[in-house]
């Protein structure tokens, strides 16, 4: 089987071990990596340092993750800084997408004008990584402010029409979503998708608040990866596929070969644009 996808490792379980995680997935031989705000911000003022770094290992950041706190209005003045500032860094960088976690919930319901309000903190995030060039993708995910499909359709229908999607194999089975409706609904707005695999919980918790599932080593448990990997291949998926690090509480290093090599069984890595 030879599915050309564009394939990366979200590295923010190394912490602030930055070179480590690059110098070990590109042994791997994936060829990007995803980091999070902090990594970058940490570059900030030897940004040389990080381009060195990534030529040294031949491989590139496919996005960098960082919250978004789209329900903190009082403190949005400071937010909208940080993602200029953020997004004018990933620009002299080259790096071409910001996969933005909504942030906290702290309304468990929400009046109309509460959701205008996260309206326009997203439409002025994306804002400023639109004017560098930088494109921003919402990654819904369970605890946040963004998580199930009322959620989502709310910012992909009324937010930015450039506004991109980043789904999570884990995070839409929590919000018991249809992934793969998801995948054909948005189509080329999915920008990409977060592999990892999970099992349900037997006697699931009640409410919208509570985690029913936990994770399973990869090719063991319900994320259905090699019909996922089908999938997307049928459709000629563009976006990134992250390979992201388990629950298991092992080293990073261990997490990420398990699920490289269970992915690799089936689908040889295509280096795709990083």
């Amino acid at each position: 089987m030879n599915c050309k996808l564009r394939l990366s490792c979200q590295v923010s379980v190394w912490g602030d071990r930055t070179e480590d995680a690059i110098r070990f997935v590109a042994g791997t031989g994936c060829p990007a990596v995803e980091i999070g705000g902090p990594h970058l911000m940490s570059y900030e003022h030897r940004l040389s340092e990080l381009q060195q770094l990534l030529t040294r290992y031949g491989t590139s950041v496919s996005g960098v993750y960082e919250f978004g706190h789209f329900e903190n209005w009082r403190g949005r003045r400071a937010i909208y800084t940080h993602h200029e500032r953020l997004g004018r860094l990933m620009k002299q960088a080259g790096i071409p997408m910001a996969v933005l976690g909504p942030g906290i919930r702290y309304n468990r319901i929400r009046t109309p004008e509460e959701r205008q309000k996260q309206l326009r903190m997203i439409t002025e995030i994306a804002a400023r990584y639109e004017m560098h060039g930088v494109r921003a993708a919402i990654h819904p995910h369970w605890g946040h402010c963004i998580f199930d499909g009322e959620d989502i359709e709310l910012v992909m229908n009324e937010g930015p029409t450039e506004l991109g999607l980043v789904v999570d194999v884990v995070h839409t089975a929590e919000a018991g979503l249809d992934l793969y409706g998801l995948l054909e609904r948005y189509g080329s707005r999915i920008l990409g998708i977060h592999v990892k695999d999970y099992q349900t919980i037997a006697s699931p918790p009640s409410g919208r608040f509570r985690r029913r599932t936990r994770y399973s080593p990869p090719g063991l448990g319900e994320g259905n990866i090699r019909e996922l990997k089908d999938f997307l291949r049928k459709i000629r998926y563009e976006g990134w596929v992250v390979l992201e690090a388990d629950e298991s509480g092992e080293d990073p290093e261990v997490s990420i070969s398990a699920a490289l090599n269970y992915w690799r069984e089936s689908c040889l890595i295509g280096r795709g644009e990083g």
